[in-house]
C-alpha cells in the first residue's frame, strides 16, 4: 500500500528552533526516500533567516556513509536523475541553494558516478514562487528540502496562508506544527 507523503513542517515565529531544526532533520533520514516524514517546511518570516543559518549547520554535519554503519543518516540515492529535474527547475524558478546540491560517492567526495547526493536544502523566498515548483508539488525521493519563508502583513495573514497551503496539498501523511 502506497500512501505518499509530501509532508510539510509549519514552523512559528514563537517556536524553539534548537527543537523545530533537529525535528526537521528527520526529512533526511535515508536520503528523503520516505514517505512519511517531512519534504518541506513553512517558515514564519520574523525567524526565516535564524530558522535557515541554524538548520543548514546542522545539515552540514549529516554522515554519509555505508548503510551498515549505525552513524550513517544518508542512503544511496535512487531518482538521481529526477533530482537533477526538480533541482534545474527550482533554481529556474527562483530557488537558491543553501547548501548540498552535488553528486557524490559513499566518503562524501564530489563524484559524477556517486550513489549519493549531498543533502540540499532550498531557500524559497515565498508560497507563491513555492508553488510553481515540483520540489513543493510533487513527493520528493532524494534529499532535497525547500524551505519556504512565508510572508505577511498581520500573523493572521500568514497563518492563513500557511493552513491554506497545507489543506490544498494533495498528499500529505501527517503535518506537523513547531509553535510555544
Amino acid at each position: 500500500l502506497e500512501l505518499s507523503g509530501n509532508d510539510m513542517m509549519l514552523i512559528w515565529k514563537d517556536a524553539n528552533l534548537e527543537k523545530a531544526t533537529s525535528a526537521l532533520l528527520d526529512g533526511f533520514l535515508g536520503s528523503t526516500q520516505i514517505c512519511m516524514i517531512p519534504k518541506k517546511a513553512l517558515i514564519h518570516s520574523d525567524i526565516y533567516i535564524d530558522f535557515l543559518n541554524k538548520f543548514v549547520k546542522k545539515v552540514s554535519n549529516l554522515k554519509i556513509g555505508s548503510p551498515s554503519d549505525l552513524e550513517t543518516y544518508l542512503s544511496p540515492v535512487m531518482k538521481i536523475k529526477e533530482f537533477y529535474v526538480f533541482l534545474e527547475d527550482a533554481i529556474n524558478s527562483g530557488a537558491q541553494i543553501s547548501c548540498g546540491g552535488l553528486r557524490i560517492d559513499h566518503t562524501g567526495t564530489p563524484n559524477h558516478r556517486g550513489d549519493y547526493i549531498q543533502p540540499t536544502v532550498l531557500q524559497i523566498d515565498s508560497i507563491k514562487q513555492a508553488s510553481k515548483m515540483k520540489c513543493f508539488l510533487n513527493e520528493n525521493f532524494f534529499p532535497m528540502l525547500p524551505l519556504i519563508k512565508v510572508q505577511g502583513n498581520t500573523d493572521e495573514e500568514i497563518f492563513n496562508k500557511m493552513m491554506d497551503t497545507v489543506n490544498n496539498n494533495e498528499y500529505g501523511l501527517r503535518s506537523s506544527v513547531w509553535v510555544s
